[in-house]
């Protein structure tokens, strides 16, 4: 342990700096180190001032499941230089998380290191549906004020990165990538957290580039470029017949290219709550399989009962200044509640055209109330008052 001067999300401090090569890491990339990064983490969170974990680069750190808890005594920075690796067998058991951070105050976690999920095993038995346990590549839960800046996250066996019970997250730089094909490999899923920002990312996976669950608000996803994948969601919301709550959500400056949706809306059916004050502003498509949807018949399993006596109730919805290419031919899908209606939609100056020269975009509305200003490209008729 040597003192350095450090610069966290409070300013620059005097800083204790803890390598976990100094505590028996080897980082050959075959011995587990999962002892040696618990040992350093219990020094680091117990340090008397900021602390630095030192991850060095130039290493491949085998890690089985671990778990950085708080609360620690000041500010703490994982500095993830090195790469860090999950064992590419499957496990026995029910293992909920990789990577967890819990109950941390002032947390960041830095660097251009790669952290791989090693998931191709995973995706092979959900694909051939054989149970086994899977879990998330990272998690913040019950954090704040924390920073994920310049990872590269990739191959997870299921979400990437998961906030959760969290306020006050910025993620930034970040760089996600699984194979288009891989089952359940959301880039970053959001639940149960609020003030969170995500900027300036690439993701790329077989899932959402990013979802937004419920008990989320005040969530800002800005200059994100996403695809392959299924877009950018809020939702699914209301799944096994729970209560959804998501409001104010801001996505703007994106670019989604070849996903299967562009910006969703996502909920099941006969459940309740709202989604509200949601804007997509500023976003590009780029032959996008459902550009624009709102999808209120949601059934990820095929096998959904058809109740229709409540529903997530979803208002205050605008599209504002979205444009690009559509590969579907509808392009502008507003499927609400049959007993719910969705309401307060904007649809203004958005300019969707097929991607394919020669073909045709429309729309389609079901039970779906607002107004459209400026360009609709294509024209929204079916939107009512």
């Amino acid at each position: 342990m040597i003192l350095v001067l450090a610069c966290f999300i409070s300013g620059c401090v005097a800083a204790s700096n803890y390598s976990v090569t100094d505590f028996g890491a080897k980082g050959d990339g075959v011995t587990d180190d999962t002892k040696a990064f618990l040992d350093t983490w219990n020094a680091t969170c117990q340090s008397s001032v900021s602390s630095i974990l030192l991850i060095p680069a130039g290493k491949t750190f085998l890690l089985n499941p671990i778990v950085f808890q708080g609360p620690c005594q000041f500010d703490v920075r994982v500095q993830v230089d090195g790469d860090i690796i999950r064992p590419s067998q499957l496990w026995g058991g029910k293992i909920d998380h990789w990577l967890l951070f819990s109950h941390i105050d002032r947390l960041s976690i830095v660097g251009s290191g790669k952290i791989d999920g090693q998931g191709a095993a995973w995706w092979s038995c959900k694909t051939n549906q054989v149970s086994v346990s899977s879990s998330p590549l990272s998690s913040l839960l019950f954090c704040s004020r924390a920073l994920v800046a310049g990872l590269r996250l990739i191959n997870s066996s299921q979400m990437h990165l998961v906030v959760g019970f969290s306020s006050a997250i910025r993620i930034t730089g970040v760089t996600i990538t699984a194979p288009g094909d891989s089952p359940n490999t959301d880039g970053i899923h959001i639940q149960q957290s609020h003030h969170v920002n995500v900027s300036d990312s690439t993701i790329g996976t077989g899932d959402d580039c990013i979802s937004i669950g419920t008990g989320s608000f005040h969530v800002n996803v800005s200059w994100v470029t996403c695809g392959p994948g299924h877009g950018i969601s809020v939702g699914s919301l209301g799944m096994n017949n729970s209560r959804a709550e998501v409001s104010d959500i801001q996505v703007g400056h994106c670019n989604i290219s070849s996903t299967m949706n562009g910006v969703r809306i996502k909920t099941w059916q006969a459940r309740y709550g709202y989604a509200k004050a949601i804007i997509f502003e500023n976003i590009n498509f780029t032959a996008v399989n459902n550009p624009i949807i709102i999808d209120q018949h949601y059934c990820a399993t095929g096998v959904c009962a058809e109740k229709k006596s409540s529903a997530v109730q979803v208002t205050d919805v605008q599209f504002i200044e979205v444009r690009g290419t559509s590969s579907s031919q509808v392009a502008i899908n507003l499927n609400c509640s049959q007993n719910v209606a969705c309401t307060g939609i904007t649809i203004q100056n958005v300019e969707i055209q097929p991607a394919q020269q020669g073909g045709q975009t429309s729309s389609y509305c079901f039970n779906a109330h607002g107004t459209v200003t400026g360009v609709a490209m294509p024209a929204v008729p079916c939107l009512m008052p």
